[in-house]
């Protein structure tokens, strides 16, 4: 560690001045403050991870002997230890370890997490912050500095550090890490404000603020798992609570209408990768604070990502899935196998010969609830999964009812899987979606079709990727030509909650501007209540978004009345 001198005020003494002068600012917070704070918890949630598995890690980093994780930044600054990295590093071993409970994720967790407790800078007897010697000249800053990003996923490793070995120890080195977060960029630390004037804690704390979206995120996260830890400190709970409502406030000014920036100082977009995170981030917004905003928000976002391909009628409601995982269930890795008698050639083996023309069928056209029809695999080794994909010969030929069985070792009994099930764009891939667990042995028991009494399928994946199951469907409408100076959009469906459903809009003076604009305004309609638009061009197209739980609700009408 470092003894870094600098004239501060008492930590504490600072982080009441901070949250005086944030509630005299025009943030809306207090009414997103619930009547008291969370009470001390035996767990934290599942934290959204950037950076993958552990594995995945491990195949694209560089470790030290002593088995931490760093980052190469090529042949100008060479490899460096950070402190994010190494945060996300640990998180992903701390998940993995509550999932599969394998010491070797705890054991390499808190290898992580010992290193972050001895490599840190004291900025005084309250403070301690977590280095970067790396210059940034995108925004302006030279070695050394200090990321709220960083901070805030290193309070969430220490807090499950705590909760994991229940070290005490842990719980002031906590608090040292948050204080330096809620200091000001102006004195060193990465405590800003935005133009608004509503609180924004810094990724990059440049003199101009540069607001970047995802590692603000980070921060709320590790602001939210201190709460957790420290129910009775009133004053940073409200700084949670000022942070979600400055975020709400903040999203508009990152949503082009048709995908994400990175941050307010740049109008550079975000990547692919990062667009797909940020939707999670939202979704993991949404689980802590219960704010359906955020919900709303993850699910506009990922309509984004979808784009055309998703386009659905609602009662039909198609997904995209990806078609070929990787396989954890290859011929090469099947001891044995059984099923329902089959036709000749249509055996189990072909649902492994990755070709979609060939094809398994069950013998016998006798197929219902007394009388399953059945796929047994043995595998040779113990495998974690988190998704079963099946290819479809035919995409009329699909399982309309199938229970997913499996078996560990060192457990005889059967397990039937609580999955979520989704159909791809084309129609020919089915995912079932489940919490990951160790797979040695697999029955894929079907009780009823969609049109013949018999099993027929051409492929079977089991896999460990990450595979997101997208929990909406989309539908455009047809262009309206609006001459009025307001308009209402309607849409009439059967027993759809309205947090259920809502609609964007784009418009233009021409229709040939309209067909080749991809924006869409960041406000949205509810089309299930009673609205007023002011209009603003001549023509309009309407996207409406359905939730995952909507799908077979049924359209039944949608029209755009004149208002003056």
């Amino acid at each position: 560690m470092r003894n870094i001198k600098l004239i501060l005020p008492v930590a504490l003494v600072a982080l009441a001045i901070l949250c005086a002068s944030c509630s005299q600012s025009p943030s809306p917070a207090a009414s997103a403050i619930p009547p008291s704070p969370p009470s001390l918890p035996e767990s934290l949630d599942s934290y959204t991870l950037m950076g993958g598995e552990p594995e995945k890690w491990e195949e694209q980093n560089p470790f030290d002997e002593q088995g931490i994780v760093q980052a190469d930044y090529g042949k100008d600054i060479g490899i460096q230890y950070n402190p994010v990295t190494i945060a996300q590093y640990a998180l992903a071993n701390y998940e993995k370890y509550m999932s599969t409970r394998e010491n070797k994720y705890k054991t390499t967790f808190l290898t992580q997490v010992e290193y972050l407790r001895n490599n840190f800078d004291v900025i005084d007897e309250d403070m301690v912050g977590f280095p970067y010697h790396i210059p940034m000249p995108k925004y302006g800053l030279e070695p050394v500095w200090y990321s709220g990003m960083a901070q805030g996923q290193v309070i969430s490793v220490l807090a499950r550090a705590y909760l994991l070995t229940q070290d005490e120890t842990i719980l002031p080195f906590i608090k040292k890490v948050n204080n330096f977060m809620l200091y000001p960029v102006a004195e060193g630390g990465t405590l800003a404000y935005t133009p608004e004037e509503n609180v924004w804690i810094e990724e990059y704390p440049s003199k101009e603020p540069s607001l970047v979206l995802n590692g603000f995120v980070f921060s709320i996260l590790g602001l939210y798992d201190y709460t957790q830890l420290f129910p009775e400190d009133g004053e940073v709970y409200q700084m949670y609570c000022d942070c979600l409502e400055s975020l709400k406030e903040s999203l508009k000014y990152y949503d082009t209408g048709s995908w994400l920036k990175y941050c307010r100082s740049h109008d550079s977009l975000v990547k692919t990768g990062y667009m797909e995170f940020q939707v999670k981030q939202m979704k993991q917004l949404f689980a802590i604070s219960k704010d359906r905003y955020f919900d709303s928000i993850a699910t506009k976002w990922g309509s984004y990502l979808q784009g055309e391909e998703g386009n659905c009628i609602v009662t039909n409601g198609w997904y995209h899935v990806p078609a070929k995982p990787k396989n954890l269930a290859e011929w090469s890795n099947i001891a044995d196998w059984d099923s329902t008698a089959t036709s000749e050639g249509h055996g189990v083996e072909v649902l492994f010969d990755n070709d979609q023309n060939t094809y398994f069928v069950s013998k016998e056209s006798d197929l219902s609830d007394t009388n399953p029809h059945y796929i047994y695999l043995e595998l040779k080794g113990e495998v974690v999964a988190d998704s079963l994909v099946l290819t479809l010969y035919k995409k009329r030929l699909f399982p309309e009812v199938l229970d997913i069985l499996y078996r560990f070792k060192h457990n005889p009994e059967w397990l039937k899987l609580d999955a979520v099930s989704v159909k791809s764009g084309d129609g020919m891939h089915i995912a079932y979606k489940f919490d990951e667990v160790p797979i040695s042995e697999l029955k894929l028991v079907c009780r009823k079709t969609a049109r013949e009494e018999q099993l027929i399928l051409s492929e079977v994946a089991l896999t460990g990727e990450e595979i997101e199951l997208i929990g909406y469907g989309v539908h455009y409408s047809d262009i309206f030509q609006i001459d009025s100076p307001y308009f209402e959009a309607r849409l009439k469906v059967r027993d759809i909650d309205e947090d259920k459903i809502f609609m964007l809009y784009k418009y233009a003076g021409e229709i040939e501007e309209l067909n080749t604009k991809e924006e869409w305004e960041f406000e949205t309609i509810n089309p299930l209540e009673e609205n007023s638009t002011a209009t603003q061009g001549k023509y309009y197209q309407f996207k409406i978004i359905f939730k995952n739980e909507t799908t077979n609700s049924g359209l039944t009408d949608f029209e755009v009345i004149p208002r003056k």
